[in-house]
């Protein structure tokens, strides 16, 4: 595992609040520029259930400015996750600079990342699987680990499952939310009658703080296999 505690600065906050934004790994094509097609209410509930979700993989990128008086901290994250069944495999790159002078009781929050990741997650006992010293251990995630499985990351990056709440957008190429969210927007978009791509951005502005998050990710399903590694006892 080549992961430490300096996820922190990027993981905590900027990925607490945002996960993924404009990938690009399938070639030239993104999130962003794909055309999403409409489809039909029974369409979608296929796309979202069971059958469909029990084999796929989605490949996330995300992107987070936090502007605070007298610092800020910019960050991304690219993340692959594989899906079969109850087991997924997560990998992926995390980095953030700091620019300014951070305060002494948050420089262990906010520090330089560069680093990359990769663990499993055992569904059926709902634990965390990661390399602990050259050995496969379970693990507990924290505030400076936050293991994510893609039931999470889903609920991150998709608001809402429900056909009834979006309407298609001409001009978003894909679903946009009906009762639009103060500072949050909402892209899904399918092709062939499958979810293929899902895009997210959010500003938080309050007292001497602003977060800007933007979000994305692309599907493919099918093909993926997840075979969990030994564990040390």
């Amino acid at each position: 595992m080549k992961k430490r505690a300096v996820l922190s600065t990027f993981a905590s906050l900027a990925l607490a609040g945002a996960m993924c934004a404009g990938f690009a790994s399938c070639g030239s094509e993104t999130a962003e520029s794909i055309k999403g097609e409409e489809v039909t209410a029974e369409q979608w509930a296929a796309a979202f259930g069971e059958e469909s979700l029990a084999n796929f993989k989605v490949e996330m990128e995300s992107e987070a400015s936090n502007e605070y008086e007298g610092f800020s901290s910019e960050g991304t994250q690219k993340t692959v996750v594989s899906i079969v069944g109850e087991k997924q495999y997560v990998t992926g790159k995390i980095s953030a600079k700091v620019k300014g002078e951070v305060p002494d009781e948050l420089k262990e929050t906010f520090k330089d990342v560069d680093l990359g990741f990769d663990y499993y997650y055992d569904g059926e006992n709902s634990k965390y699987i990661d390399e602990i010293n050259g050995a496969w251990t379970y693990v507990t995630g924290n505030s400076e680990i936050p293991y994510m499985h893609a039931g999470i990351i889903m609920e991150e990056l998709i608001f809402s499952n429900n056909y009834e709440d979006y309407e298609y957008s001409a001009d978003k190429n894909g679903y946009v939310l009906k009762e639009e969210r103060a500072k949050e927007s909402y892209v899904v978009k399918f092709k062939d009658g499958k979810l293929k791509a899902a895009l997210r951005t959010k500003t938080v502005e309050s007292v001497g703080v602003k977060i800007t998050s933007t979000m994305s990710a692309i599907f493919t399903f099918g093909g993926q296999e997840v075979t969990l590694p030994a564990v040390a006892e």
